[in-house]
């Protein structure tokens, strides 16, 4: 199984990435979705959040789940209360994710097991796509980090047509989040979006066509490995048993070829001489 961590900078195009991966055959994790659930009654998360941020964070429908408009006036406005929920919702969001990974891998083994005499087994691919990737350290769990980089007038033009924003408004929030330098310096692979979309596809079908081919490869180099193994396990039996054989023929000959220690072959006597009176 491998695991891809995708991450981007608002706006940069890193869905459209996600699901032109999830069209060449991969898994993906939203962690976006995931902090939904945090937020959720009978969350991990849900309990600390209240105890947090108090009562005016539960929204008034029938759940009773977190009002993140609410909260986020709160944290936004305090560097120290966003820490704060960080600290709260990111282990959460983290633990789904490993347990969804757990799941998907047994899947995988119970696939395994059905096709054990086929040769021929493809690699589950999850892709991670979560936009607070580095931020919050989870690179660590994952294979490789894919960040989508899109230019600073790209994401401003593609944010205010999303979110109807000013430029000034869209301009502002870019440059609150994490410089893109600092994003690229962890990037294993790095999609450039420029505002050509099939442009930006392209470098996405590349990087996964090459990745294929190199687990393919690796695939293939473990394959041949264990035959050799194989091959070498039953070289070592044959020459144990041609080595027993020898051994035995060795000390035939040699018992064969001693002299007998029960028969021994003394002279003649020599013959009497009879005198004639």
């Amino acid at each position: 199984m491998k695991l891809i961590g995708l991450t981007g900078g608002i706006a940069s195009g890193k869905s459209t990435v996600a699901r032109r991966l999830e069209a060449l055959g991969a898994v993906v994790i939203s962690g976006d979705a995931l902090g939904h659930q945090a937020y959720r009654p009978g969350s991990k998360a849900y309990a600390e959040l209240v105890y947090a941020f108090g009562p005016t964070v539960v929204s008034d429908d029938e759940e009773g789940t977190i009002d993140r408009r609410a909260l986020g006036s709160i944290v936004f406005s305090d560097p120290a209360q966003l820490e704060r929920l960080n600290g709260i919702v990111w282990p959460v969001i983290k633990q789904m994710f490993l347990d969804r990974v757990e799941q998907l891998r047994q899947d995988e083994e119970q696939v395994e097991e059905s096709k054990s005499k086929s040769k021929s087994k493809s690699e589950t691919v999850v892709v991670f796509e979560a936009a607070v990737l580095i931020e919050a350290g989870w690179q660590d769990i994952v294979d490789e980090v894919w960040v989508v980089h899109a230019p600073l007038d790209v994401a401003c033009r593609r944010l205010m047509e999303r979110n109807k924003l000013s430029h000034d408004e869209a301009n502002k929030r870019i440059r609150s989040q994490m410089p893109p330098e600092e994003r690229n310096r962890h990037a294993d692979v790095a999609i450039l979006n420029t505002g050509d979309l099939d442009h930006m596809l392209l470098q996405v079908d590349a990087a996964f066509k090459g990745q294929a081919k190199g687990r393919q490869q690796q695939q293939q180099s473990q394959q041949q490995e264990q035959q050799r193994q194989r091959g070498s396990t039953r070289s070592s039996a044959w020459l144990g048993v041609f080595g027993v054989v020898a051994l035995v023929a060795v000390y035939k000959w040699f018992v064969s070829s001693s002299p007998s220690t029960t028969q021994s072959s003394a002279p003649p006597p020599p013959p009497s001489s009879s005198l004639n009176s």
